[in-house]
């Protein structure tokens, strides 16, 4: 059993897409990520040290995502999710909710949501 360390609505931008005029200019995309980790050791020493910092792990997502170059928001989270569990090692299980609400004019917001598990 793990706890979870959650991230609602973490906005950025991106340059992504497979239309042209998704690669003009960038895109606003909202970041839902739940993050399982093992808080017991964070909670009896009450050190930020001992647990996953969500400042941190939001302030790396932002400049991540901002730099990435990819077309497809399948490709994104892929790669997300391996550069946050290599980053951010008392990460257990990811889930990522992105969405992309400038993508379909007839829709409030389109995306995508993974869930995977720390490679062993």
């Amino acid at each position: 059993m793990h706890d979870i360390i959650y991230i609602e609505q973490l906005e950025t931008e991106a340059i992504i897409g497979i239309y042209d005029w998704e690669r003009e200019q960038p895109q606003p995309l909202y970041f839902d990520i739940e993050m399982a980790v093992p808080i017991f050791t964070a909670a009896q020493s009450d050190a930020i040290n001992d647990t996953v910092d969500y400042a941190q792990v939001s302030d790396f997502v932002c400049d991540w995502v901002a730099k990435s170059r990819v077309e497809l928001l399948e490709t994104l989270l892929e790669n997300l999710s391996h550069e946050l569990f290599t980053r951010f090692t008392g990460i257990q299980t990811l889930t990522i909710k992105v969405s992309k609400p400038k993508a379909v004019a007839q829709a409030k917001t389109v995306g995508l949501i993974i869930k995977r598990q720390r490679p062993r």
